[in-house]
């Protein structure tokens, strides 16, 4: 296995123009299509047309009004990049204009270029030119596998099998530096001990991966190929390769195999069941506490992630390892079975000189033996080792056949044992690319199809890319805040207008899928002051004033931040009407918002565009319909419309923690308006600590 290491799993180069015309053009972010665009557009930072460019007329995208073009995207005029000995460099790109990476630099605002010297390349990475930038790169990459969720290799190159049915920690960064991409990879088994998902981690994001090229990003279904903030995911055969930007890489087939590539900078930096990746195998079993764990189970149990289903467990139980005589595995070493793997002359043959087959050959008589030579077995050893040589670019001949070990295909496609499919799809021919160099076994479209969303479709029928996205044909994406709403239509290409949720409802991800739900916590107080809490119960408010609504109990457990909110509620000839404004207290700061979209921070009104993140972990948000939203990312939102309706609502996390006069949050609606002293009407949660003069002076002097 130690072939393996110093080779890197890398996508390849955005393939060439593609002979195949899309029915709408797809712009990027700020520009749109004109039939008769200028060929010499005005670009940064003379902002002017290129020198020596002749205009003429010429079909394609084009820059909105106010935004210029800045290398291949369009930025406003004030956000131009720097120009630096001959060469441009967009904004706030880091640079290494020396021979030897000497000297770092970076392009501010207004084209200023700063340069630190003696910036020289950190141990394990070396100053070369990658995909055209010049640049620190890693030198070499780790690699380790886990195969059948049993069988393990480490990133320096340790062999052991650990039979669990926990969820297991594979590899994280224990030894974080400045500008390192955090990331934590977890494998998550079933009660069998088979894998079930692959939960990786990059700077907070969290992407899942499971079986059938099924892909979340924090939680939200995405079809393949995506690109998303650190992440970029793609299809890849039957595997789904995941690339991050710093280099991390991982092959997974949703089934038994997976490859993990980490790059040689995190060289003694990492930890889990992959190892320490310090170059020395010997001291892999080392716990988190710095002991070295007596056994293998010993060792998975140390590593066994938050989460993991009670009950679960290391090792076969009383029954023990599974153990086969000579005679019993004499037919699984044979050439009709595992002895594929090693044939000289068989279709793995031209693998041999890279990647040694013995402990694959191992893993697969191991495998059968314990499933009393279960014939898928068999073929999941043979997949794995083709994928992995595959991985490291090396040729494997056919193998499969339609009585042994059949990969069946969907309508308008056929197997091959070496397929761009992720070059030959709809998102590519768009233009997302990220799609790796390497040719993998899986289904091919044929000739005159193109993969959407894992379906072979006809060209004309291909969907629309939008930020990292595919959308196939008559689907639709919201944003991430649901202030948009993007379709895609086989007729007029991608469109996208404005959206947002109404009063009561959220944006969230609820089983796979952004929307706007019922929030699990809702509590209203409508026009006419009537109060629904978040049980369910009813009451109204009789006199005006300002009313402890929400907030966490006193004596909680500090499980979830500190809030309150007050409504202020106003009445009109003599009759109670309205909240003419909500004050939201967090703990560093208090925001206040009025139902004809003013809102104050600490007192000062709040002049920047919206949305706009006011306080830690607190942003303000104008949606489609005026309402102003006021969401803290514990899981608290609060809604006040412009007739003065207002809701709150709140995550589960909050259940049986909350005081006010919406209730305590437990399911039972008949102890919802109690006090502290046991009363039960409203106007006992009149807030005694604060005056309506007190606010109104307040935002007085802010105005």
């Amino acid at each position: 296995m130690q072939t393996q290491v110093g080779r890197c799993f890398h996508s390849a180069p955005p393939p060439g123009p593609s002979p195949l015309v899309p029915t709408a053009f797809e712009c990027p972010a700020h520009s749109h299509y004109e039939l008769c665009g200028d060929s010499c557009p005005v670009s940064c930072p003379s902002l002017s047309a290129p020198e020596g460019c002749e205009s003429t007329c010429r079909e394609g995208c084009v820059c909105d009004a106010g935004f210029v073009l800045s290398g291949d995207t369009c930025v406003p005029v004030g956000q131009c990049g720097c120009l630096h000995e001959g060469r441009y460099y967009p904004l706030g790109e880091a640079f290494y204009p020396g021979p030897e990476c000497e000297r770092r630099c970076e392009c501010g605002p207004g084209g200023q270029v700063s340069c630190q010297e003696g910036a020289a390349c950190q141990p394990y990475e070396e100053c070369r030119i990658k995909d055209g930038v010049q640049a620190c790169h890693p030198k070499g990459c780790g690699h380790c596998v886990v195969s059948g969720g049993i069988h393990y290799i480490t990133l320096d190159g340790r062999v052991y099998d650990l039979h669990g049915s926990c969820s297991y920690v594979l590899a994280r960064v224990c030894h974080p530096q400045p500008g390192d991409e955090d990331f934590a990879i977890v494998l998550e088994k079933n009660a069998a001990g088979d894998p079930q998902r692959l939960v990786v981690t990059v700077a907070g994001q969290v992407v899942g991966l499971a079986h059938g090229l099924q892909v979340t990003v924090d939680g939200e279904a995405v079809p393949l190929p995506v690109a998303v903030g650190h992440v970029q995911v793609t299809a890849e055969g039957r595997n789904m390769v995941l690339q991050t930007a710093k280099g991390l890489r991982l092959l997974f087939d949703g089934e038994a195999y997976l490859l993990i590539s980490i790059p040689s900078p995190f060289h003694g930096r990492t930890c889990g069941l992959c190892g320490n990746f310090n170059g020395n195998w010997s001291d892999d079993f080392v716990l988190p506490s710095g002991t070295v764990a007596p056994s293998v189970d010993a060792f998975g149990a140390a590593w066994r992630a938050p989460g993991s289903s009670q009950g679960c467990g290391e090792g076969f139980g009383p029954q023990g390892w599974p153990v086969c005589s000579a005679e019993e595995t004499a037919p699984y070493e044979s050439i009709k079975a595992c002895g594929q793997l090693r044939d000289p002359n068989g279709p793995f043959a031209d693998c041999h000189p890279v990647l040694s087959p013995s402990e694959y050959f191992r893993q697969c008589v191991f495998d059968l033996c314990a499933h009393k030579g279960n014939s898928s077995f068999l073929c999941r050893s043979l997949a794995a080792y083709t994928a992995a040589c595959q991985a490291a670019n090396k040729a494997v001949k056919p193998w499969r056949t339609d009585s042994f070990c059949p990969l069946k295909c969907p309508a308008h496609s056929h197997y091959s044992i070496c397929t761009h499919s992720c070059q030959g799809s709809c998102a590519a021919l768009s233009g997302l690319t990220g799609c790796t160099s390497h040719c993998f076994e899986g289904c091919e479209c044929d000739d005159r199809y193109l993969l959407s969303q894992g379906v072979c479709v006809p060209v004309q029928h291909c969907g629309c890319t939008h930020d990292g996205r595919y959308l196939p044909v008559n689907s639709s994406l919201l944003s991430p805040d649901c202030s948009e709403r993007c379709s895609c239509s086989s007729s007029t290409g991608l469109t996208c207008q404005a959206a947002g949720c109404p009063l009561g409802r959220v944006c969230e991800v609820e089983a796979g899928s952004r929307d706007c739900w019922v929030p699990p916590g809702l509590c209203s107080l409508s026009v006419g002051t009537n109060l629904t809490t978040f049980d369910g119960a009813h009451s109204t408010v009789r006199i005006p004033g300002i009313y402890e609504l929400s907030s966490r109990c006193p004596g909680i457990q500090k499980t979830i931040p500190w809030f309150r909110v007050l409504a202020d509620v106003h009445s009109c000839h003599d009759k109670v009407e309205a909240v003419g404004q909500v004050h939201i207290f967090f703990q560093d700061g208090l925001v206040t918002v009025t139902p004809n979209k003013g809102v104050w921070v600490n007192g000062l009104r709040v002049r920047a565009d919206l949305p706009a993140e006011v306080l830690t972990s607190v942003s303000v948000n104008r949606n489609p319909d005026g309402s102003m939203l006021v969401q803290q990312k514990a899981g608290v939102r609060v809604q006040l419309g412009t007739n003065g309706q207002l809701t709150v609502m709140v995550s589960r996390d909050h259940a049986g923690m909350l005081c006010g006069a919406c209730g305590n949050f437990d399911g039972d609606q008949t102890n919802d308006g109690h006090n502290s002293q046991g009363n039960t009407t409203v106007e006992h949660w009149r807030a005694p600590d604060f005056s309506p003069w007190y606010f109104l002076q307040s935002t007085r002097i802010a105005l």
